[in-house]
């Protein structure tokens, strides 16, 4: 069954069409721009990630030339790297928990 992301003219991505009856119910019958109207381009996405890195979600963004879908920046000093964000600091290697705080790993204990 495929899957398309529809995506506005500021190449963020505003719906995911699932069913293949529905998209074509949407492309044949009624439009897809009378239900999406500020669709610029569809692209076909992937659960397994197969085709352009990721499962397009609505806020992702659709980066036409590494034909990748990007999620949203996590946090503002984090870096693309290829279709990736990392932290500028690598994440601890001691097999502890870490979460991302006010610009550094830290600690944190699942109890």
């Amino acid at each position: 069954m495929a899957s398309f992301a529809l995506i506005n003219e500021n190449n963020i991505v505003i719906g995911v069409l699932v069913e293949q009856m529905g998209v074509d119910f949407l492309f044949n019958t009624i439009g897809v721009k009378s239900v999406y109207p500020n669709t610029k381009i569809i692209k076909q996405t992937s659960y397994n990630a197969r085709i352009r890195n990721k499962y397009a979600s609505i806020g992702d963004t659709w980066d036409e030339l590494k034909n990748a879908f990007i999620i949203p920046k996590p946090f503002t000093d984090w870096v693309l790297n290829g279709v990736n964000w990392e932290a500028p600091k690598s994440y601890p290697t001691d097999g502890k928990n870490y979460v991302w705080e006010n610009n550094d790993w830290v600690e944190f204990n699942l109890k």
